[in-house]
């Protein structure tokens, strides 16, 4: 699948500390919080077993599959390989000492995640060109549910995914991490935020809709983006830093570092550097068979699937708020990037999806952009 997009440009970002009033960021640290250049990700094969870094201790490592059969299977096999492992996500009540604890802990994680990126000026590729539209629509083939609708060229012209087209986007200040839980919360003590109703929120599993089902305690860990925003609340928490919600265009230019890259990190689909949907050869979910996420995890996971820029986590975890396209209807607004609930199809760089904008989701989240001046 080497054709799938362009070898990966290396652009240098500048991380800088969030300039909020409110808020009260820190400097940046940990993976991807430096200045200058970054290093060019190429990946000769999908061999998740010699993928780098450890899961956290709190989290399940993913199995790897053997070298010799992840090398032989084409890009729809290895997005849909596993056998089903549920993990159990209890949360006891705490105690008063564990409520401090909490503060603390939640206090770190919104200084941790509370930097920005600083990308360039530049004449971005959006939609697909003819090389990216041949690979996913034989991708859609392999797993599509509906492929007579979906996996035809005349559908990707219907929703603009193609053709492509050149458009020029200024310099952008663009959140480095999806805007967390201890983020948000600190907003709402600030009196800039709405405080969110989980009771209202829909929960979603990788089975889709939980009816009466209550949002997790685990999904709201300091740590973890905050989900169950409306795009209204997701506005206002930006204003109140003086930024904005991207357009759709804007978040594309972002995922793709400007280039013609079907993911974010590169050229290649890549199974165990994010937070998705994972489902067996014949679409039977197995959460976290490959990620070693069931749910959510913390914005800065993933740090191998990160964009050249350090911009993580634009695929899975959360879908993001967008501003809505034209055509998009009334009281709706867009949604990109997909979540833990998608799989290799949904989560396609160049794909956009209306959702009603006040209807508060698990697997919605949101990140934050500027202009610069």
């Amino acid at each position: 699948m080497s054709e799938l997009g362009a070898a990966d440009v290396l652009q240098p970002g500048r991380i800088t500390a969030v300039d909020g009033p409110k808020l009260g960021a820190s400097a940046p640290s940990g993976p991807g919080a430096t200045s200058g250049p970054g290093v060019t990700m190429e990946m000769p094969s999908v061999d998740a077993s010699a993928l780098p870094g450890t899961p956290p201790a709190d989290r399940p490592a993913p199995r790897r599959l053997p070298p010799a059969v992840a090398r032989a299977l084409p890009l729809a096999a290895v997005a849909s390989i596993g056998a089903a492992v549920l993990t159990a996500l209890v949360v006891h009540g705490q105690s008063h000492e564990n409520d401090v604890d909490s503060a603390v802990e939640s206090a770190a994680a919104a200084d941790a995640t509370s930097t920005v990126v600083e990308l360039a000026a530049a004449d971005a590729i959006i939609g697909l060109n003819d090389d990216n539209k041949e690979a996913v629509l034989t991708l859609c083939w392999h797993v599509s549910a509906n492929p007579t609708h979906e996996c035809r060229l005349s559908y990707l012209r219907d929703t603009g995914e193609y053709p492509h087209r050149d458009v020029p986007f200024g310099a952008l200040r663009v959140d480095a991490h999806e805007v967390s839980n201890a983020r948000y919360d600190a907003c709402v003590e600030a009196g800039d935020c709405a405080p969110r109703d989980f009771d209202a929120c829909r929960f979603y599993t990788i089975y889709r809709y939980e009816l009466g089902q209550a949002v997790p305690d685990a999904m709201r860990q300091p740590g973890h983006p905050a989900m169950c925003v409306t795009a209204d609340e997701a506005r206002a928490f930006c204003a109140a830093r003086g930024m904005r919600l991207p357009t759709s265009e804007e978040w594309e230019r972002i995922a793709r570092s400007a280039d013609d890259r079907m993911q974010p990190w590169g050229p290649f689909w890549t199974p165990a550097i994010l937070n998705w949907g994972e489902r067996d050869m014949v679409g039977f979910p197995v959460p976290g068979r490959l990620d070693g996420a069931e749910l959510t995890a913390a914005v800065d996971d993933y740090t191998d699937g990160r964009s050249d820029e350090g911009v993580y986590n634009l695929f899975g975890n959360v879908a993001e708020w967008v501003e809505p396209l034209e055509d998009d209807p009334e009281g709706h607004a867009g949604v990109r990037g997909g979540s833990y609930i998608d799989d290799a199809l949904d989560l396609r760089i160049t794909r956009h999806v209306a959702r009603p904008a006040d209807r508060a989701r698990s697997d919605v989240g949101f990140r934050c952009v500027a202009d610069v001046d």
